[in-house]
């Protein structure tokens, strides 16, 4: 049988999957970030650019998303990557960040 879990038992397992994913991030390791998504993953960046940034818009599977990261890498120097809090429900973590990039 399984388990039933309680609503923040959930949250706070998600939150420690955005950590994870992050930390994966912080050392480039898109392996592990990747080994977290589900193969029909659904990657969206915002484009505040007006779609001129190569590495904005929605990206589809884990293909798709592993472009994204090596667009980033390609284009992006992080200079701050900051994650300040989390904030979960049952399925969705939303993170408060601080970043600074070079183009």
């Amino acid at each position: 049988t399984r388990e039933m879990r309680s609503p923040s038992h959930v949250s706070s397992d998600n939150i420690q999957i955005v950590k994870n994913v992050f930390e994966a991030f912080n050392r480039g390791d898109t392996d592990a970030i990747l080994a977290s998504c589900a193969e029909d993953v659904e990657w969206q960046a915002d484009n505040t650019a007006g779609g001129e940034l190569p590495w904005g818009g929605v990206r589809h599977g884990l293909t798709e998303t592993r472009h994204w990261f090596e667009s980033v890498a390609e284009y992006v120097d992080v200079n701050v990557f900051e994650q300040l809090d989390y904030l979960a429900s049952k399925n969705q973590v939303a993170v408060v960040m601080r970043e600074e990039l070079t183009i």
